[in-house]
């Protein structure tokens, strides 16, 4: 008698089928605000508005960020990664754009969002906290210190909504 062995190994990469409904997940309302989320995003991840927020819009905001070195700007739309993941520092529903950085040494560091070719500040910045889910700081200029090994997140929407041009700076 022959015996027919099969093994099946099954490998998931990220999470596989374990997406929490909308409004079940830790710290979500299910109606935007600081529990999590905006409530503008579908579970498709589009931007349609209701109540029901995207369960990983706020982390993968942090994992696109664009990283920033301290003294040296970035030019760019508030546009630019055409997502509205938070309402925090602008009007609700405005598109914004996430930076990180990685602190080198400890010590005190202003960050702000020039509006671009000025020296005019007229957005504000948002400070993310450590899970990337609210803005914690809302100011147009941010001075305060950070630890060497740290990395900081910022959001930058145009405070009369739509879309502006900023230059982004750390020093």
């Amino acid at each position: 008698m022959r015996r027919l062995v099969v093994m099946v190994a099954l490998v998931g990469c990220g999470r596989v089928g374990f997406d929490p409904t909308p409004g079940s997940g830790p710290g979500d309302d299910g109606g935007g605000g600081s529990g999590g989320g905006d409530g503008g995003g579908a579970s498709d991840g589009s931007i349609t508005g209701g109540d029901a927020p995207m369960p990983d819009a706020q982390p993968a905001a942090c994992a696109t960020a664009m990283t920033v070195q301290a003294g040296t700007p970035i030019a760019i739309s508030t546009c630019a990664g055409n997502n509205d993941r938070f309402d925090g520092c602008g009007p609700n529903s405005t598109f914004e754009v996430v930076f990180k950085f990685f602190v080198p040494a400890t010590g005190t560091y202003t960050v702000r969002a020039f509006d671009a070719g000025t020296m005019n500040i007229s957005n504000t910045t948002g400070r993310l906290n450590a899970g990337c889910t609210t803005t914690t700081t809302c100011t147009g200029v941010l001075q305060t210190t950070f630890t060497s090994g740290t990395i900081e997140y910022f959001v930058v929407e145009a405070s009369s909504g739509g879309c502006t041009n900023i230059e982004f700076d750390v020093m």
